[in-house]
């Protein structure tokens, strides 16, 4: 369908039915706080001044605005490529660097150099930690962040960042992270920023050994990328030789060759059998119709049901592995996600890489934990009992938690041997080589770590965005970065060329997710101690699971608690006011899910299990 005209029928639709909810509300027919049916979106469009409804749309065409800006950098912009001969990309698997290669081999004269590599971030994250040539790794990484300069994405952040500060002011918060925050388990940003550096002080107990074989590795010596500056927890490695020693360190490699055994088709098949037990559900393969149901011929139906040979329907999934083919441009780079499309009916838009025609798409692991993570938002989706009003108005740290569920429990290395096979045998692999892929997941809640406090902090009081130029912007964002890094950061670099970017445009609420890798951790731990195997067949067994049902995704959560966290229509939007509305004298509803333990040693445990160390 024309986006025009879906935006078109969209701003009639809505505002009919925000003039029928200002009817309803004149009337007393409509309560917030007690109205189901109606999300706290709404409530809160209603009562906005025509003023801020502008800054709303604007705020949304901004958002838009930098995610394109965004997805340019990524692909490298107008950046000149980058010539290397082979003894430049010594240590880089010949099947990651061949792509540079002219199909035409040494026919090719008018190149300088056998390889051309495209100054992207698709070649920063392959030869950082792969190439030994510290000269070649300082070029990429250079090449790379130059163009993220010049992309103007900066720019596109700060106006992004200029509207929701007037916005959040507009409805009465301080800040845009203390507007988005009100409704989790951490509600204000300060407390989320306390929870983030207690996380950190735990983390880095975990990272002191690699660090350590990190250190003794580079020889203690300046490294060929530059000499590293003092004031770092690692201080003979430099930011652009960072990802190289910790790769070796960790045996990187090894997630490479763990795709070997993750062919998508087989994976997926895994995967549904994996959350399908550890949720008590299961699901089987339903034939769709494309040309009559509208359907992409790249989407397959699963049909989710209870448990055992008779149980009931609970609904259908609809999974798209692979990004939308765009004839005229490059395809974008778009997160995974999982829309709730109507009750019982589920769409995961996975937007992973296609492979080449005639051959079987290998995942890589995090492609592997992406897809665990979404089928555990497509289980809570078809599980919960409210209607889409009340999905779309619970706390991102409830809604993220069965997802993360899901995701902690596949990636664990005893249940990674359970789906992964190989494409060619179908034997199962290394038990090493799982092993492998437990020390990239802790290195990914780092990057989340980093990425999460740029977001945080230029969304909060600590960033004023309206006096701030693009400069000062870069400055502050490098330090947030830097305040969850162990290097000190390159001069070229910008946390807006990694995942800080795509945070930024996201929001500030990330910390949703550290809560639910905590709670998850809680939950599945529990104080116990067990084996390795012991694990894996407790979380999977039909009685965990059951009890995970109960308390988590059958449960009816009301999604009227946000509602009641915002100022009654006509009160005066100050930050006073909404006080009022917000923390534990507000009256308000308590967050639905138990408080986390005070003490540290919950992250302390999460941390330790995720370095591979004894609780």
């Amino acid at each position: 369908r024309p986006a025009k005209t879906h935006e078109v029928c969209h701003r009639i639709v809505e505002k009919a039915l925000h003039e029928g909810i200002r009817q309803g509300l004149a009337s007393g027919v409509v309560v917030p706080g007690a109205t189901r049916g109606v999300s706290a979106e709404h409530f809160l469009k209603v009562r906005m001044e025509p003023s801020t409804q502008e800054l709303v749309h604007l705020e949304a065409k901004q958002r838009q605005k930098l995610e394109l800006v965004l997805q340019a950098c990524f692909a490298g912009g107008t950046a000149r490529r980058i010539p290397m001969a082979d003894e430049d990309l010594d240590g880089l698997p010949k099947h990651l660097r061949k792509a540079w290669a002219s199909r035409m081999g040494s026919w090719a004269v008018w190149r300088s150099a056998k390889f051309s590599l495209p100054a992207d971030r698709g070649t920063l994250t392959r030869v950082l930690p792969f190439v030994r040539s510290g000269e070649s790794r300082r070029r990429v990484f250079e090449a790379y962040f130059e163009q993220v300069h010049k992309g103007g994405v900066h720019e596109a952040a700060l106006e992004l960042l200029r509207t929701r500060q007037r916005l959040a002011r507009q409805l009465g918060f301080d800040s845009w992270a203390a507007y988005e925050l009100r409704d989790m388990a951490a509600s204000r940003p300060e407390e989320a920023r306390r929870l983030m550096d207690s996380c950190w002080k735990d983390a880095q107990r975990g990272l002191a050994p690699m660090w350590k074989s990190m250190e003794e590795f580079a020889g203690g010596a300046a490294t060929a990328s530059g000499r590293q500056r003092s004031g770092s927890l690692l201080e003979h490695i430099s930011h652009a030789d960072e990802a190289f020693y910790r790769a070796h360190v960790t045996h990187e490699m090894d997630v490479l060759k763990l795709a070997e055994f993750l062919s998508a088709p087989t994976a997926l098949r895994g995967l549904l059998d994996v959350v399908g037990q550890a949720y008590n559900v299961r699901f089987q393969e339903a034939r769709l119709d494309h040309v009559s149901s509208g359907w992409r011929s790249s989407v397959s139906v699963l049909e989710m049901l209870d448990s055992g040979p008779h149980g009931r329907r609970l609904g259908f999934v609809y999974v798209e592995l692979e990004q939308q083919r765009r004839w005229f441009s490059q395809p974008l780079t778009l997160p995974p996600g999982a829309s709730l499309l109507s009750p019982g009916h589920v769409y995961l838009g996975m937007n992973f890489s296609r492979a080449s025609r005639g051959h079987t798409k290998l995942l890589n692991f995090d492609e592997a934990t992406m897809i665990a993570h979404e089928l555990g938002h497509a289980v809570h989706m078809l599980c919960q009992s409210g209607t889409t009003q009340d999905w779309d108005d619970q706390p991102l740290d409830l809604i993220e938690l069965p997802s993360t569920l899901a995701e902690t429990v596949a990636t664990h290395p005893a249940i990674v041997m359970q789906y992964a096979r190989h494409h060619a045998s179908g034997g199962p692999p290394q038990e090493s080589l799982a092993k492998s892929c437990s020390q990239a997941a802790s290195r990914s809640l780092v990057r989340y770590l980093q990425s999460a406090g740029v977001s945080l902090g230029l969304h909060s009081e600590a960033f004023d965005a309206e006096a701030a130029t693009p400069d000062q912007l870069r400055a502050a964002s490098v330090a947030f970065w830097q305040r969850y890094s162990p290097v000190v950061a390159h001069p070229n670099f910008t946390p807006f060329g990694e995942d800080a970017g795509l945070y930024l445009a996201m929001g500030s609420n990330h910390v949703a997710y550290l809560l639910c890798h905590m709670r998850a951790d809680a939950l599945l731990h529990g104080g116990q101690r067990s084996r390795t195997q012991d694990l894996a067949k407790r979380w999977l067994s039909p009685e965990f699971a059951g009890k995970l049902r109960a308390q988590l995704l059958d449960r009816s959560f009301s999604g009227q608690r946000l509602a009641t966290l915002m100022p009654p229509p006509g009160a005066a939007s100050t930050p006073s006011a909404v006080a009022k509305t917000v923390g534990p004298s507000s009256g308000a509803a308590p967050h639905p899910l138990p408080p986390l333990p005070a003490n540290a040693e919950v992250a302390a445990g999460l941390f330790a299990r995720k370095f591979g160390l004894a609780p």
